[in-house]
């Protein structure tokens, strides 16, 4: 294995572990809105959480944040690696991929104000957080399958 198949391969493994970070934030998070134990206690519609509920809580946002910490700067990058600047088709490309990217990135978050608010409240938290749950299941799946067909640009300078 050489330099850069090494360096491609620690880049991919350490994308995949912000992907696994980011859906286990998600999965605990779709607990503590759907399990018992976890959900604070609600009487005359004021809800109290114990210590444990809110450490719980507070522990899958902030899994949740180290794994979108580690995958929203890479994406775009990642994405722009993947073509040939030199070659003129491809660099047209690499505009309509930002293009994309950037249009994704705003229909996303507007299906998640739009559809996913409104599955929270009419059908409830748990489906709420585990329709993107799902997604990210779905994400880190494509992500995986295309590993063998990513593109890495070489080095152009020696390593110290």
């Amino acid at each position: 294995m050489n330099e850069n198949e090494k360096i491609l391969r620690s880049f991919l493994m350490a994308q995949i572990m912000f992907y696994l970070a980011s859906f286990n934030g998600m999965v605990l998070l779709t607990m503590s809105v759907s399990i018992k134990f976890w959900k604070p206690t609600c009487t005359n519609g004021v809800c109290k959480a114990s210590s444990s509920q809110t450490a719980f809580f507070y522990s899958a946002l902030y899994i949740i944040a180290v794994g979108a910490g580690g995958t929203k700067p890479n994406i775009s990058t990642f994405g722009a690696d993947q073509f040939d600047d030199i070659n003129p088709h491809e660099k047209k490309l690499k505009v309509s991929f930002f293009n994309w990217w950037t249009f994704s990135s705003f229909i996303g978050g507007l299906v998640a104000t739009l559809g996913l608010v409104y599955i929270q409240e009419n059908l409830g938290w748990g489906l709420g957080y585990g329709v993107p749950t799902v997604g990210l299941i779905v994400s880190l799946f494509i992500f995986y399958i295309g590993v063998p067909t990513y593109r890495h640009k070489v080095r152009k300078t020696e390593p110290r």
